[in-house]
């Protein structure tokens, strides 16, 4: 109840007399490696992104690192899905919150996926305590399980919201404790003010997530799709 009082009050000091309006801005995962995504890259389709997220459920050794657009096997940038537009000719801008879901796409066959690893899955179903997490739903929402290598990161304007990327030991990097990622679904309210409007939307909101899960016979991290919704106030 104090934390909601004192974020009122915050908010309605940067506001000031402005009448603030809600926005939302959705992103999707997406396998595109180029430097400034593109508009062809999911065809003009009912479908287009149902292929998409079964081409996002593929598996590598590694994961990439977070925010940077290096494939292994696909970046972890994420795609906008709605107009942005909204923030280009705000006054104030006010994150709220952030909100990302996971889903299971994994499918036999599918495009970029690897067999070894669904076959695998399938077998672990049929023990009593070493089944590997995965919906019974095609793409369906998955449950939360550790390891899953998940930390949100989202940029506004070149200033990450959060900051938790770096690990105590090992320089800061250490791979054993950077794969115990936030919970999931994960949903945060959060309080990033920007002063001014984001001109280059399509740049500047930047958001990027990784969700893996480890294969142990394969020895390999099968990724799984992430949708994120950030949540504004702008005037």
């Amino acid at each position: 109840m104090l934390k909601d009082q004192l974020d009122s009050l915050v908010i309605g000091k940067f506001f000031g007399t402005l009448m603030p309006k809600q926005g939302f801005a959705l992103f999707g995962s997406s396998i595109e490696t180029v430097a400034v995504q593109t508009a062809a890259h999911i065809g003009d389709t009912y479908t287009a992104y149902q292929t998409e997220l079964e081409n996002a459920g593929q598996s590598n050794a590694a994961l990439p690192s977070v925010g940077v657009l290096a494939a292994a096997p696909y970046p972890s940038r994420m795609r906008p899905l709605n107009s942005l537009n909204f923030l280009r000719n705000a006054k104030r801008i006010l994150l709220h919150q952030v909100r990302y879901y996971a889903y299971s796409s994994l499918i036999t066959d599918g495009t970029g996926q690897d067999a070894a690893v669904f076959a695998e899955i399938q077998t672990s179903l049929g023990t009593l305590s070493q089944a590997l997490p995965v919906s019974r739903y095609k793409n369906g929402l998955m449950v939360d399980w550790q390891p899953n290598y998940f930390r949100p990161h989202v940029k506004l304007k070149g200033v990450n919201v959060f900051d938790f990327y770096e690990t105590t030991y090992w320089n800061g990097k250490s791979k054993g404790d950077l794969s115990i990622g936030e919970h999931l679904p994960f949903e945060e309210d959060v309080l990033h003010f920007i002063d001014g409007a984001i001109e280059n939307a399509d740049r500047d909101v930047e958001v990027h997530g990784v969700v893996g899960m480890y294969i142990p016979v394969q020895a390999k991290i099968v990724r799984f799709p992430l949708s994120c919704r950030l949540s504004f106030l702008y005037a």
